[in-house]
């Protein structure tokens, strides 16, 4: 569903100097690429889909937060899925 078609590229890159973890994160794009396309039936789909995704990266991060910190990226994550889902409902 995706109108951008980056995936091919990252994923093509040949140079030699990658980090382990920079083929990780090229691989997981392509699989995360692939559920946007083959599971977001519209453009709303995808954007929700993303979203969500965002979300969750952030959130992965809670533990490493204090108390406070948590719960300012936890009311952010809030704020941030509203500024998303408002202009694709409305």
């Amino acid at each position: 569903m995706s109108k951008i078609k980056i995936v091919p590229m990252i994923l093509k890159d040949k140079r030699k100097n990658l980090t382990e973890a920079d083929k990780k994160i090229r691989r997981i794009f392509g699989v995360l690429m692939k559920i946007v396309d083959n599971s977001g039936k519209s453009q709303e789909d995808c954007i929700l889909l993303a979203g969500a995704m965002i979300s969750v990266a952030k959130l992965l991060y809670y533990d490493n937060f204090t108390n406070t910190q948590a719960s300012d990226l936890m009311e952010a994550n809030l704020g941030d899925l509203v500024g998303l889902l408002n202009p694709t409902i409305h």
